[in-house]
């Protein structure tokens, strides 16, 4: 019976001290606390995307542009924007040059011109994504292969307002949203 009873004495001592630690992650005195869950993920890729500003979560000020410009321009100025890669590593073994292809999805409008639609009151107009050769990129389309080097890489794009041919611009605020994926040749 003294066996049944130190057994029990000595689980009953480790739940307290297991609960105590974590009742002791509160601080004392503590007005509030809550959880900060951390996510992410491992990819199987040769370089790794730079997090915020140039990287995976971009906002770009496309600034602003009269209607009058779209209407007799068609186009306002391009501003560019860019996607860094970061830490790139490749297989010996492989070719010497690496390249990667971007694809951009979103709202595709203008029929066969393949601009990034924009949602919001301003009217008539649409989003025109250019490479570093100057090159439209289509949304659902892959870009022309971008060469990378070991190290960290950066990829230029620009983007610049478009009229909608047959549509009458209506001024007014909009956004565009696109996600982009890389594939690595």
């Amino acid at each position: 019976m003294t066996i049944k009873k130190t057994l029990l004495a000595a689980t009953v001592l480790a739940s307290l001290a297991l609960s105590g630690t974590v009742l002791a992650e509160v601080p004392p005195g503590s007005q509030g606390n809550g959880q900060i869950l951390f996510k992410g993920s491992v990819l199987k890729a040769p370089c790794g995307l730079a997090p915020g500003i140039d990287g995976d979560n971009q906002s770009i000020s496309l600034g602003q542009v009269s209607d009058a410009q779209l209407t007799t321009i068609g186009y306002s100025t391009p501003v560019e924007f860019k996607i860094k890669l970061i830490g790139c590593t490749f297989d010996p073994k492989a070719a010497a040059e690496t390249k990667v292809n971007v694809r951009f999805d979103g709202m595709s409008v203008g029929g066969a011109n393949g601009f990034l639609g924009v949602t919001g009151d301003a009217k008539g107009l649409a989003i025109r994504l250019i490479d570093a050769s100057n090159k439209q990129v289509k949304i659902a389309t892959k870009s022309a292969p971008y060469s990378l080097r070991t190290g960290d890489n950066t990829l230029q794009f620009s983007a610049q307002v478009v009229a909608l041919e047959g549509e009458a611009v209506i001024a007014g605020h909009y956004d565009a949203l696109t996600s982009f994926s890389l594939t690595y040749l």
